[in-house]
């Protein structure tokens, strides 16, 4: 995604992203619980998506990345009502409140590594033409470097004539 051309106020974007939320949560207006399961299964398909497209799932799984996405989505369901989330699966997990084991800043802000490395900021796409453009600096340094050259070892002029050429 280059956030450079995302247009939140678009009619479209508006459009799709409703759409999506309909998909992601099942509603128009989503109860907590029902947000909740939303953005963990919305986390579960991009965290899954990038490490298939690095290469990093083990091979066990299969290489069908649909395949894999219904194997471990089953290992997703919504807690009972008035049960709250658990890390394993049927057990209740203790009450605890949306503060608890925060620290106050998020690891960004502290400056912190994150896992993703933050943002990306520079396509790779964009990529090739910095390469290409750095090669055409160092191409133009190089025939400077040159053509000075071939005007001080050339014998047929004087100093004088030399010095205007370069000037």
């Amino acid at each position: 995604m280059r956030v450079e051309l995302y247009r939140s106020g678009d009619a479209d974007v508006l459009r799709a992203r409703a759409a999506a939320a309909r998909l992601l949560y099942g509603s128009d207006d989503p109860s907590q619980q029902e947000l909740e399961a939303g953005v963990a299964a919305w986390s579960l398909v991009h965290g899954l998506a990038t490490l298939w497209l690095n290469g990093n799932l083990p091979e066990r799984l299969g290489r069908d990345p649909e395949q894999i996405t219904r194997m471990v989505a089953t290992h997703l369901r919504p807690p009972a009502p008035g049960q709250a989330a658990s890390p394993v699966r049927g057990e209740a997990a203790p009450a605890r409140s949306p503060q608890a084991g925060r620290t106050g800043t998020c690891a960004r802000e502290r400056g912190a590594a994150t896992m993703d490395g933050g943002q990306m900021q520079y396509p790779l796409p964009g990529a090739f033409p910095t390469m290409l453009w750095f090669f055409l600096w160092i191409l133009s340094a190089f025939l400077v470097v040159w053509i000075i050259s071939d005007v001080f070892r050339g014998r047929d002029l004087s100093g004088l004539s030399k010095a205007k050429i370069l000037a």
